[in-house]
């Protein structure tokens, strides 16, 4: 999924549209922002960037700028949100 923030081409529906909804599925987003879609269409997984960690943070890590709409939680590391489990990377 590309960056739903500028080129508005997040269409998770579409992706899914072939897949089985009772298969695993596997989804690469740039955003966590698609969450709530992914977990509508059935995504089993979501593997993400975008927030970087934070753009800003605190010491600790702690993001206080991560641009995204999505609770800080999100913005690294493996979390879950319903039946949906994600990981947002830090990036390299």
């Amino acid at each position: 999924m590309d960056d739903p923030h500028h080129y508005r081409t997040d269409d998770v529906r579409k992706a899914m549209i072939d897949i089985p909804q009772d298969e695993p599925s596997v989804l690469l987003a740039h955003s966590t922002d698609c969450l709530r879609d992914a977990s509508r269409q059935g995504v089993s997984l979501i593997l993400c960037g975008h927030t970087h960690g934070g753009q800003i943070c605190l010491p600790g890590g702690v993001p206080v700028l991560t641009s995204s709409a999505m609770p800080r939680r999100l913005a690294s590391g493996a979390w879950r949100v319903g039946s949906l489990q994600g990981y947002t990377s830090r990036g390299i």
